[in-house]
This record gives C-alpha cells, sequence and structure tokens, in this order.
C-alpha cells in the first residue's frame, strides 16, 4: 500500500486535461494496478495505485491508456526493511522555515517506498511536525529556527535504523535578521539596568544599538539557558571579556528580549 504512478493528461497544445480517466497495465509478473482516477482540474494528474507489487530489484514496465493515446515507464521495486538512513540540512537561515530531509534505503540502496513512518529529533529548535511519511524513499521536516546562532543536530528513526547530520542556523547572505535596533529604547528608569526587544541583527548592530542608547553593556539569554554579557567598552587586551558571547551569537541574533547596563 502507498506505491502509486502518476500520469499527466495533456491535449496537443500542451494545456492540462481535466476530468479524464486512463487505464495502466503491466507485463511485469507480480505486479498489479487498481484504478486511475480522474485526473486533476488543477494540475491534470491522474494517480494510478499499485495494489502488488514483485520482489525487491524488479523492475516493472507500465504503459498508461486514455483515448488511444498511450506513455511508457517503469520503476524499481525497492525493499521493505530500511538499510539506512541518510538525513540532510542545508544551512538555515534564523528568519525562515528550513527543510530537513530523510532518505531511507533498502539493502541494495535502493528507495524504500512511500508511507513509511520517519521520526525526527533536533536538538535545538523545533520541527512543525516530528514525524513524516516518506514519499519516494524521503520524508520531509519543516524546521523552525531557534532565533539564535547555533550548530543542530538532527537525528532521524525509521525502522530501528538511524542516520543524523548537522547544521548551522545562522544569518544568511542577502537576508539578514533584522534591522539592528531595538522595537523600544532600553527603560532604565532610576536604575542602570533597562529591558528591551532587539529586532535581531548581527553582534555589531547590537552593540551599535547598546551604545546609541546610554549602554555600556548587555545580557542576553542563549539557547543553553545561561546568560552572556557583551561589554561595548572592551578593545584591545580586554576584548577577551566578550569571547563566550562571540562564540555563543557568532551567526546573529533573531528577535530576542535583552538587558542593557549603563
Amino acid at each position: 500500500a502507498g506505491f502509486w504512478v502518476a500520469a499527466t493528461l495533456l491535449d496537443s497544445a500542451g494545456n492540462i486535461v481535466a476530468g479524464q480517466t486512463p487505464t495502466i497495465t503491466s507485463t511485469t509478473a507480480g505486479v498489479t494496478f487498481g484504478a486511475c482516477t480522474a485526473s486533476s482540474a488543477t494540475t491534470g494528474v491522474s494517480t494510478c495505485a499499485v495494489t502488488a507489487i514483485p520482489a525487491a530489484g524488479t523492475t516493472v514496465n507500465y504503459t498508461v491508456t486514455q483515448n488511444s493515446k498511450t506513455a511508457t515507464g517503469s520503476f524499481t521495486v525497492g525493499g521493505t526493511t530500511v538499510a539506512t538512513v541518510e538525513v540532510a540540512a542545508d544551512d538555515i537561515d534564523l528568519t525562515t522555515l528550513g527543510t530537513i530531509t530523510a532518505t531511507l534505503m533498502d539493502s541494495a540502496g535502493r528507495p524504500l517506498g512511500d508511507n513509511t513512518s520517519v521520526t525526527l529529533v533536533v536538538t535545538a529548535g523545533a520541527l512543525v511536525s516530528n514525524t513524516a511519511l516518506t514519499r519516494d524513499g524521503v520524508a520531509t521536516f519543516q524546521f523552525v529556527s531557534p532565533g539564535t546562532a547555533q550548530t543542530v543536530n538532527a537525528t532521524a528513526l525509521a525502522g530501528g535504523k538511524t542516520g543524523s547530520t548537522t547544521f548551522k542556523v545562522a544569518v544568511g547572505a542577502g537576508a539578514p535578521v533584522g534591522d539592528g535596533a531595538f522595537a523600544t529604547e532600553p527603560s532604565f528608569g532610576t536604575g542602570n539596568v533597562g529591558s528591551a526587544v532587539f529586532n535581531g541583527g548581527t553582534i555589531e548592530q547590537l552593540a551599535a544599538a547598546v551604545t546609541a542608547s546610554g549602554g555600556t553593556s548587555v545580557w542576553v539569554q542563549g539557547t543553553d539557558g545561561n546568560w552572556y554579557r557583551y561589554n561595548t567598552l572592551a578593545s584591545g587586551a580586554t576584548a577577551f571579556v566578550n569571547n563566550a558571547f562571540m562564540a555563543q551569537f557568532e551567526g546573529g541574533l533573531g528577535t530576542v528580549a535583552v538587558f542593557v547596563v549603563k
């Protein structure tokens, strides 16, 4: 269950043909197809379910027919037992919804079929859903940025097998995290510490905003729950006091609450 063949119906001008139901046949032993669906009004696609498949490794040849027009195709049957899990993710910008994929392969290196359940766990940030079903051997997950620059590990589990990868959450080229300003200026009141919300940006932009507000340092909470201080007056040999902050937020910051010190 979960295997299917898709056919797109087009007229002679390349326009989609809606509401037509093709037939599908095959001379390959051991494979049977169910009825195809009517072609979609928006895409022209008709799907034909594979109701029985032969042994793993078999190449299935098939023919789709509609109004005396035919098209042929083939696919190779993958195994049903997971042998390897490969996880992939590009470096993800702080402001975007990233994509993580998990590819399931059988012992011969063929992708598994549809509707195999995969669970994904990430060490930071969040997932729109931590479970997904494969399509053509690939399960796709949407990753929500944690809002701070860091390295994230993603581990997928399927069929008793695991696979993992690491990727960076950082400021993307041409896609700044924010405008580098405070949403509202720090309110110091009668004390020397004022809270504010930083709109996101680089460390340099945060330092500039702190200086412009009359502050000399700023505290920001990292994803590890610890608070990190950046001293805008530190320079030369004393700049090492900012090392921990620089390491924690090396790729920039998303929208975050901060405490500014005069």
